[in-house]
């Protein structure tokens, strides 16, 4: 928008035998100042156990996690799983649905107040925020095929409602504004651990769609007259795919076509 701008990073870490930590954040920048909105990390360790490639004094149990920060709060960290036989134990009794890593509502912003007029009446202003979050995560090691691959899924919602209401005996007048928006956000990676490693990621959301309502009503109660007046826009985002760098679209296009 015109008073605000975010962005998104990534910074990987690989070890000689793959992907040891990603960290993923946006972050929103606007009035001279700056707010991380949200950071996900996936930590991995001792992949190359289950391909048969650690040496047997170094061998650890193959571990993948995540942890989220959201508005610099850390949120509880998941443990997909640990070892060999909690991995083949998750495949045979999974359902196959993704895992949930956090499930919930945030109240960005309750404000309330009374302003005198000078006609010595009164308004009272109203101003609420929230956001709604879903993040899961879905993981698939195949040891046969010596490939991993990672889904996160975000799902946002956010809504703003504004009241300004004036009150009197005789006479009684409010304004309601509504703003909502809801979007999708996909992180994928595709990793190839056998052999030169290759990784693909692709980062993308969806259409995004907005609207806004205005409701306007004036009432009259002594004589029960009651006038209202509503108004809306809708319009939607397109959705669209962040770009990485070239040796990224490289790394796709071998694997994804192979």
């Amino acid at each position: 928008t015109k008073d605000m701008v975010s962005t998104y990073g990534l910074d990987l870490l690989f070890t000689e035998s793959g992907l040891l930590k990603s960290v993923s954040d946006i972050t929103l920048f606007g009035n001279n100042h700056h707010h991380k909105a949200m950071q996900v990390s996936i930590e991995t360790d001792g992949l190359e156990s289950l391909l048969g490639d650690a040496a047997e004094e170094e061998e650890k149990d193959a571990t993948v996690g995540m942890s989220a920060v959201l508005f610099e709060v850390q949120l509880r960290p998941v443990v997909f799983f640990q070892g060999y036989m909690d991995l083949m134990s998750k495949v045979f009794s999974s359902s196959g649905d993704p895992l949930t890593v956090v499930k919930g509502n945030v109240l960005l912003i309750d404000y309330l107040q009374r302003l005198p007029m000078q006609s010595g009446l009164q308004a009272i202003c109203e101003y609420q925020g929230a956001l709604g979050l879903e993040m899961s995560a879905n993981i698939d090691v195949s040891t046969g095929e010596q490939e991993s691959k990672i889904n996160i899924n975000t799902k946002t919602g956010l809504v703003f409602e504004y009241t300004m209401e004036v009150d009197t005996y005789f006479f009684q007048a409010d304004i309601k504004a509504q703003a909502d928006a809801e979007t999708t956000v996909d992180f994928d990676s595709v990793m190839k651990l056998s052999g030169p490693m290759l990784m693909c990621l692709e980062l993308r959301h969806n259409n995004i769609p907005y609207r806004e309502t205005y409701i306007l009503s004036e009432s009259f109660p002594k004589n029960n007259i009651t006038y209202k007046k509503r108004k809306g826009r809708k319009a939607t985002l397109w959705g669209s795919d962040f770009p990485f760098h070239q040796s990224n679209s490289e790394m796709c296009r071998s694997l994804l076509t192979a």
